[in-house]
């Protein structure tokens, strides 16, 4: 009989979830030892809220300043990130808390094996880069070689690192190859950091193509300001909006502007997607869910797709669901008890 409880009991309390759609978060810093900004420095990074990690080293930036390291890790809003240096013996630990609004997230070191007090870090450079990449062949597919090129920009022509993250895998250099085993979408990220420690990430999605099909992918897979394809007069947008938790968000309005006049308004679908055709230049994209009101600035020279990634809205509960939860929690309570008088055979009140 208490098999049965418990049974009911659990069956009634599983809920599915899903799994949080993680961002990669741009982590950078400088590490300073008695004052001295010190290279080949090990710094290991942990989300402590998902147990990932990530190692980085300190390295000498082009225009001669040591001590700079970067990368970057999954998470959310609100996750907590662990950045641990170990160094004479001692173990150096700091957190931050993630906030997706910012681009960079910045812990710095300063170790002391003296007794002075060291210099504070250089500040960051007011120039920072703009961070963009190309791959080939355009249309890959599965078990095929493919090249990712970085070909980032700064107006101060200082980057000093690039770091990429690739199904799941962090790599760095200016040029990477990666072959992937399976078919569908994969978002790349590629985060570079200028000699002054500012960082800027860029996020494309490509579509691998399975093994059976001759079939060309479409166009709409490459997310991108500038392309190295043909130039066309008329190109295809697919304009994605979905949550911070990779919900599409479907009968999202969408207006198009060019040289501020409305061009279209398009709406999502159940996919939340919205496909708009135009000719190339330069557009203002807008996307409105709830009170939220979100704008993209991009030049398109060929097909190309927009994201956008909105705060999740909270749904208001249905009326009476909760009286169908009661309903649904009461019946197995209902069912054990007629089971128990039952086998019981005979009056209740006996």
């Amino acid at each position: 009989m208490k098999k049965i409880v418990c049974i009911v009991i659990l069956a009634t309390l599983m809920i599915p979830s899903a799994k949080a759609l993680l961002m990669p978060i741009g982590i950078a810093g400088r590490i300073l030892i008695d004052g001295n900004p010190t290279n080949n420095i090990v710094v290991n990074i942990k989300n402590l809220n998902t147990g990932e990690t990530t190692t980085a080293y300190t390295r000498k930036a082009q225009n001669g300043e040591d001590g700079w390291f970067v990368c970057a890790i999954g998470g959310e809003d609100g996750h907590k990130i662990r950045a641990t240096v170990n160094y004479g013996g001692e173990t150096y630990v700091k957190d931050i808390i993630v906030n997706l609004n910012r681009t960079t997230h910045y812990i710095n070191f300063s170790i002391s094996t003296t007794s002075s007090s060291p210099p504070p870090p250089v500040p960051p450079s007011s120039s920072p880069p703009s961070a963009n990449f190309v791959w080939s062949p355009e249309n890959p597919r599965v078990n095929e070689t493919i090249t990712f090129i970085d070909v980032s920009s700064d107006p101060d022509g200082d980057i000093v690192s690039t770091n990429w993250r690739i199904d799941e895998q962090n790599f760095t250099g200016h040029s990477i190859q990666y072959t992937f085993t399976e078919a569908g979408n994969f978002t790349i990220s590629l985060i570079v950091m200028d000699s002054k420690g500012y960082i800027d990430i860029c996020q494309k999605t490509i579509y691998i193509a399975p093994l059976e099909t001759s079939q060309e992918p479409p166009s709409d897979t490459n997310e991108t300001t500038t392309s190295n394809q043909t130039e066309k007069t008329n190109i295809t947008l697919f304009i994605e909006v979905k949550d911070k938790n990779g919900n599409p968000l479907s009968d999202t309005k969408v207006e198009i502007y060019q040289n501020d006049t409305l061009v279209q308004v398009v709406y999502t679908n159940n996919s939340g997607v919205a496909e708009v055709e135009v000719s190339s230049g330069s557009y203002e994209i807008k996307a409105f869910y709830g009170s939220q009101i979100e704008t993209k600035r991009m030049d398109f020279v060929n097909d190309g797709r927009v994201t956008f990634l909105l705060n999740p809205e909270e749904k208001q509960q249905p009326e009476g669901e909760s009286y169908n939860w009661w309903w649904l929690i009461s019946i197995p309570i209902v069912v054990i008890v007629a089971i128990v008088l039952w086998k019981r055979r005979k009056p209740w009140w006996t």
